[in-house]
């Protein structure tokens, strides 16, 4: 099933940090970002520099994508980190690995933790991407309500 570039009510509200090693699932997902309607959206190339940014700013981001692998810190480090300074930060992990046991006992019963498979990004699949996107949305607009 093709994704569809309508854009998510809201999207233009809410803040990312994009962080992506791998050049080819970076310029899939920005622009499809983009098209979506997200606005404000940072990029970091790598966990260390990506958690740098958010330290020096962390009320300037309502999701955090990240992937899984990456060199040096990790996603899985970098989430861990990111929020013992934002308990409530939403994330979007990008995973080759979302079958994998280690992945479901990192993420499992976390209501700000969403996963999405890469293979589906990488086979063009990317509606299982905007779901998760819209679904994301729709949970930080009821947080935001609900302060």
């Amino acid at each position: 099933m093709e994704w569809k570039n309508k854009p998510i009510k809201g999207a233009d509200k809410i803040r990312i940090l994009f962080v992506e090693d791998e050049k080819s699932i970076h310029e899939k997902v920005l622009p499809m970002l983009r098209e979506l309607g997200f606005i404000s959206i940072t990029t970091a190339l790598d966990g260390d520099s990506a958690y740098l940014t958010f330290a020096g700013k962390p009320n300037d981001f309502e999701l955090v994508i990240t992937d899984f692998s990456m060199p040096g810190m990790d996603g899985v480090t970098l989430m861990q980190k990111i929020s013992r300074i934002n308990p409530r930060q939403y994330f979007l992990i990008l995973t080759s690995h979302v079958q994998s046991e280690q992945v479901k006992s990192i993420f499992f019963g976390n209501r700000h933790v969403f996963l999405v498979g890469k293979n589906d990004i990488h086979t063009d699949r990317l509606v299982s991407l905007q779901r998760t996107l819209e679904l994301i949305c729709v949970h930080i607009h009821n947080s935001q309500s609900e302060r």
